[in-house]
């Protein structure tokens, strides 16, 4: 293991993101009306004055989740692609609704135990 690797990269974030986000997906699979929780989140972002970047991120997410249908969300959400990778830093999907303290402590432990050991994330 290379002490360099010890540090919390943005590869090793992008990768427990794509993670959170496949566990979600699932979620929502199984339960479509949790959507209605990412727009209320959204809606209250809206009100809030934050960073350019935050509001961007949550006036393309609206735009998301008010236009496209579930899959294309899901698709969208679980996507590897640059643009998906830029949203899931800012997913109105927070919150125990989507994911539990522990569903993401289990998640982070898989993801960094797989990037610290095997220099590869597997998602």
């Amino acid at each position: 293991m290379k002490v360099a690797q010890k540090y919390r990269t943005h590869q090793l974030v992008d990768a427990e993101n794509l993670a959170c986000a496949k566990a979600i997906a699932e979620k929502l699979r199984k339960n479509p009306l949790l959507l209605e929780d990412a727009k209320k989140f959204l809606r209250e972002v809206e009100l809030m004055e934050g960073p350019l970047n935050v509001r961007s991120y949550a006036a393309q997410w609206k735009h998301i989740l008010e236009k496209e249908s579930l899959d294309r969300i899901i698709q969208i959400l679980i996507s590897p692609d640059e643009k998906a990778t830029a949203l899931r830093q800012d997913s109105p999907f927070v919150g125990v609704k989507f994911l539990t303290k522990q569903e993401v402590a289990r998640i982070y432990e898989r993801i960094r135990h797989d990037f610290y050991q095997n220099e590869e994330v597997s998602v």
